[in-house]
């Protein structure tokens, strides 16, 4: 599979950062990587290959070298989120006819016309209680479910 199919598809299962990190968590894993968490204190090896994320939306990976003498620092850089419409909590409007308005807010630098007037889905993170915890979850309807009417 060539390089480009590969990041297209990563893209198309990433909708949301939350989404994103977790396809390169889940990628960084299979190639030998080692989750930290930042409550813990972290014991670094030479060699090694080693990931942290923060709130399920952003990610850090970084390797050592397998000796002191290779020691060198080289970072790249990128950001997980996009112009997007976020449904805010406490978000349901009763309409006149009949439908269910969620109330959105804009994210990021969106061109509007770009969102109106098209069948969009719904993918993110909740986070439910189950038991006495909090839990979070992905989602992503992955059908058409809403649209941003262009005229009020």
């Amino acid at each position: 599979m060539d390089y480009a199919k590969k990041f297209l598809d990563f893209i198309k299962e990433s909708k949301t950062p939350y989404h994103a990190v977790k396809n390169l968590s889940d990628i960084l894993d299979k190639n030998g990587y080692k989750k930290l968490y930042e409550s813990n204190s972290w014991k670094l090896n030479l060699g090694e290959k080693y990931y942290v994320t923060k709130n399920d939306s952003s990610i850090i990976a970084f390797s050592l070298p397998k000796n002191l003498s290779d020691l060198s620092f080289n970072m790249v850089a990128s950001h997980t989120d996009s112009p997007t419409f976020k449904i805010k909590p406490n978000n349901t409007l009763k309409t006149a006819a009949k439908t269910l308005a969620l109330v959105t807010e804009p994210y990021g630098g969106t061109i509007y016309s770009s969102w109106l007037d098209k069948p969009l889905s719904i993918a993110g993170r909740v986070l439910v209680k189950e038991g006495d915890k909090i839990v979070s979850k992905l989602i992503d309807f992955k059908r058409p479910l809403c649209v941003i009417p262009n005229l009020a």
